[in-house]
């Protein structure tokens, strides 16, 4: 899997703890990787 970094400012405690929930962090990480399979293909 390639090496990324990202960063995500919140306004408060709760908007991190949100977004933490609903796998935030995965999800990007799913779309990352999905968009170099599909870089591959052309």
């Amino acid at each position: 899997m390639p090496q990324r970094a990202s960063i995500a400012k919140h306004v408060d405690e709760e908007g991190k703890r949100k977004h933490e929930e609903m796998g935030f962090l995965d999800g990007w990480g799913t779309a990352l990787d999905q968009l170099v399979a599909l870089a591959k293909e052309l």
